[in-house]
């Protein structure tokens, strides 16, 4: 829901998506309506066919409305005069969803909503690689111009480990350890091809 405040999916990209997932022709087994909203749910929908979609970002106005939808749906408290709350408190520990932090940080979301407009076309966004001639699905695959630099993505790779009861300090001490071991690696290679510019 959060996502979906700040870009959407192409609708024709989405609509050629919708069309094969439920013929079959993408993964050889037809899906109903019913189980491409329990695949949407989940992160093997964005993770399996987001390379077909190409996102469109919303305009500033549009954002910001559905950030607060976004915030109503979730607090679970309000104050006289704004809208009233929908969210529910956690039945167990009787804690909220947000903290006293998340009003202020979705205001200022709200606020730097003008400047996440790109420039570029949505033409121009994407390199696109035309399907395989002997693709049954033959969607286009859109590669985004504004990918996340190899340091950056690095960070993606921690997400598989886990802290296995060894101590916080430890266990920080051996993430920043292995980071700072990948992000040399990187400055190591730049530096050795920059070397090889120079000759």
């Amino acid at each position: 829901m959060l996502l979906n405040s700040i870009y959407f999916c192409n609708q024709e990209d989405y609509e050629n998506l919708l069309t094969v997932l439920k013929d079959g022709r993408l993964s050889g087994k037809k899906c109903s309506d019913d189980n491409i909203a329990e695949l949407k749910s989940t992160k093997c929908f964005r993770q399996g066919y987001s390379r077909h979609l190409r996102k469109e970002i919303r305009s500033a106005g549009i954002a910001q409305e559905k950030l607060d939808k976004w915030f109503i749906m979730f607090k679970c408290t309000s104050t006289e005069g704004s809208l009233p709350a929908q969210g529910r408190c956690n039945p167990i520990t009787k804690e909220s969803s947000f903290t006293s932090e998340t009003k202020t940080a979705a205001l200022n979301c709200k606020e730097t909503c003008q400047h996440l407009q790109d420039p570029l076309t949505l033409d121009e966004m994407h390199d696109v690689t035309p399907a395989n001639s002997n693709s049954p699905h033959g969607l286009k695959e859109h590669l985004s111009r504004r990918g996340q630099s190899n340091l950056e993505s690095f960070h993606l790779m921690l997400a598989q480990f886990g802290n296995t009861g060894i101590r916080e300090s430890l266990a920080d001490n051996l993430n920043l350890a292995g980071t700072a071991h990948h992000n040399l690696k990187i400055r190591h290679n730049e530096e050795k091809s920059d070397w090889f510019i120079d000759r």
